[in-house]
Formats: structure tokens, sequence, C-alpha cells
């Protein structure tokens, strides 16, 4: 299964993955039948969804997944070392913008990212942050920990290194019978 919001991404997805068979595409996952899905992956998204469509999207996943279903969510590391590099390299390209000034990289890499982030809609009725900067992993992996079971926590590209110097952060979670569907 395969979704995604954005129309475009969702017909490149379609021609990606043209010769891979049983493979379902939906752009409004509302279409999928309820604990029928045995993995769902949720690759570069969280770190663009403010806090009411994050809850939505770990709802709508949470619901659709099969009990002891997999969630496995990768996002940016946007604090500490990582926010450093990164934030360097954004003001050598833009700087000035929201994720390029001294101060916001500054915060970010104290680990204390700016809240209040700049914020569009990328379809009708749906807000999105296009830029990472003021994303905190940390944040998310409370949220997963309150509705589900948190298998599994590693970086890349080198997993046993850790969030102080890798790019990214991957989670692999599992829906419980215990848990509960994921509300603010």
């Amino acid at each position: 299964m395969f979704g995604d919001l954005f129309a475009p991404s969702l017909e490149e997805a379609r021609n990606n993955l043209s010769d891979i068979a049983k493979v379902e595409f939906y752009q409004d996952i509302t279409g999928v039948a309820l604990d029928c899905v045995d993995v769902v992956f949720c690759l570069e998204v969280f770190e663009h969804l403010p806090p009411d469509e994050t809850y939505d999207a770990l709802r709508k996943m949470y619901d659709v997944l099969k009990r002891k279903g997999v969630l496995i969510i990768g996002t940016p590391v946007e604090i500490g070392i990582p926010a450093l590099y990164k934030g360097m390299f954004r003001m050598l390209r833009r700087y000035g913008s929201f994720d390029a000034t001294i101060k916001n990289v500054w915060l970010s890499f104290l680990k204390r990212p700016p809240s209040e982030r700049p914020c569009s809609e990328i379809a009708p009725q749906f807000k999105f942050h296009f830029e990472h900067m003021g994303f905190d992993f940390r944040r998310l992996k409370q949220i997963i920990s309150m509705h589900f079971r948190l298998r599994e926590m590693s970086t890349s590209p080198i997993s046993w290194v850790g969030t102080w110097i890798m790019p990214e952060v991957y989670f692999v979670a599992e829906k419980t019978s215990h848990g509960r569907s994921p509300s603010p």
C-alpha cells in the first residue's frame, strides 16, 4: 500500500513502483479497511506536519494496522550537532530564510528548536511545514510511545552512533491490543 496526499508524489510513486505486484495506491487512507495492514512505512513526512495533522496521521495509521501491525517512521534529526551542520549548509545556500538564520540554527543546536514554524497548505485544509527547522524527533517519539509499543529506534546512515551526530532517526513501533488511537 502506498499513500500520499500530494497528487504529484502519488503519481511519481505509481511510476516508480509499477513493476511491483500487490501495491495499492491511495490518496486518502480513509479508503483502506480498518485492521487490515501489516506494515506502514512513513518516511520523511512527520517533520512537515503540525500537531493536529500529526495526531490525525498517526490515528489513521493506527486504525488501518492489524493488531501487532508494524509502523515504521523515518524523520530527520534537526537538533544538536545535526542541526548545526545542516543549518550551516542551509545558511550557505539561502541565508536569512527561517531555517537559515544564526538564531534558529543556534537554538536547534542547543536542542531548543524554534516552536513557531512557518505553516502553509499543501492541499485544501491540510497544513504543512516546508522547512525541517523546528522539528524535534523527541516529541514525535513521545507521541508514538503513548499509542504504540516502540520496538526500536535507530539512526542512519550508521545505526549504532545515535542521534547526537546522525542526520536521520527511524522508529519501529507495534500496534498493541491495549493501545489507543492517537488523539491530542
